[in-house]
């Protein structure tokens, strides 16, 4: 009897280990320390998680609030493409943010890709400013 009841739980074992495995292996995380490029001072954590069948989802910590003014607008770069653009606001409405994510447009970004976050004042309105730079690890 005792003999019966080992087996059943080392064939349950195994198929919750195989189960976890199959799990880890359709998702992966990615993160980046982002810093200012002419201080190298923080500025906010990227992490990004990229699954088989739920896409890929992009998030940037803020070490400190922005703010984010009429048709201003933050975009997180890697790769050479946008993964996350911020919505530009109403004409007069501002607001501060701590962080900004969502799915991320350019697909999963691997190990090794430079990544920008840059802050514009709104379509054809003034330059590009480059906030934080990092590498995916």
């Amino acid at each position: 009897m005792r003999t019966k009841d080992i087996v059943a739980s080392m064939a349950a074992l195994s198929i919750l280990a195989g189960s976890s495995a199959a799990f880890a292996a359709d998702r992966t995380t990615h993160s980046a320390t982002m810093v200012d490029p002419v201080s190298q001072a923080y500025v906010a954590t990227l992490v990004e998680s990229c699954t088989v069948d739920h896409g890929n989802y992009v998030g940037l910590y803020l070490g400190q609030s922005f703010q984010v003014e009429g048709k201003a607008f933050l975009s997180l770069v890697g790769g050479n493409r946008t993964a996350f653009t911020t919505s530009p606001r109403a004409a007069g409405e501002e607001g501060w943010v701590n962080e900004i994510g969502g799915q991320s447009q350019s697909g999963c970004m691997p190990v090794g890709t430079k990544v920008f976050l840059t802050y514009s004042l709104g379509l054809g309105e003034g330059p590009i400013r480059l906030l934080a730079t990092g590498i995916v690890k």
